[in-house]
């Protein structure tokens, strides 16, 4: 992994606070480490597909401090990017501030299985109106693309499954309008129906399908993305203040 040759250090942190008031406790700065070292560590990114993406796609394995302290349990516990900064280098052995005190990143390159990107094959569609209730009608929307593995209905009001909640808080119509998991044998069928389903939906009850980097409006029905990677690793995003209007960056995909 290409680093810089210098961290943010315990002494650039003395000197940011020497003229401030001094951050939380002892306990509250262990807590706050403990959550970005599983936020980073191997287990939570092979789960958390985005934030592995963000990892993944910078060359020096660097990501925005205030990403990491937009994350719900890191709120939890404060706000201040800079207070996040010391708990990491105060009380992190595995991540480490860059050098400009804004950014941070594991001590470790990530293992092989997690630097390549995972074929994309699922096709997430949201706010399906109620004609698109079953699996057999979901079908007949996307079996024009492909082999189809399997259909998951998310319906609006139900307790989301365990395996989306972490993408659920990205893509909020997740729970709250009728949604459809669709698996594609293949990777070109999934991002066939990505590319190409709002030609052919038109003709369905004037359905619009949104593939474009905003997130439908309230007068849209219907909106399908891809969950997975699109294999590029290359994707930009600038810096933002919160890990949901991040996620609204993202060019045309909803990326788990």
């Amino acid at each position: 992994m290409a680093t810089d040759d210098k961290c943010w250090t315990t002494g650039d942190d003395d000197a940011y606070w020497k003229s401030r008031s001094a951050p939380t406790s002892d306990a509250a700065l262990a807590a706050i480490a403990r959550h970005i070292s599983y936020y980073l560590s191997d287990e939570y990114l092979q789960r958390d597909k985005y934030l592995l993406r963000q990892v993944r796609c910078k060359k020096d394995g660097y990501i925005s401090l205030k990403l990491i302290t937009s994350f719900k349990n890191i709120k939890k516990l404060t706000t201040d990017c800079c207070v996040v900064r010391s708990a990491i280098v105060r009380k992190s052995e595995s991540i480490v501030v860059s050098s400009d005190g804004m950014r941070v990143r594991r001590r470790t390159s990530l293992p092989e299985d997690l630097k390549k990107p995972r074929l994309l094959k699922t096709v997430l569609a949201i706010r399906l109106p109620e004609a698109y209730r079953s699996e057999e009608d979901v079908t007949s929307l996307f079996r024009m693309f492909g082999e189809i593995n399997y259909i998951r209905l998310l319906e609006a009001g139900r307790e989301v499954p365990s395996d989306l909640r972490n993408y659920a808080t990205q893509v909020k119509d997740i729970g709250h309008s009728l949604c459809a998991v669709v698996n594609f044998k293949t990777t070109d069928a999934a991002l066939d129906a990505v590319r190409n389903i709002k030609q052919h939906i038109r003709h369905v009850d004037d359905i619009v399908v949104n593939t474009t980097s905003q997130l439908p409006s309230q007068q849209e029905e219907t909106a399908a993305s891809s969950i997975g990677d699109d294999g590029s690793g290359k994707q930009q995003v600038p810096p933002v203040n919160s890990y949901e209007s991040y996620r609204k960056r993202l060019s045309g995909k909803y990326l788990l």
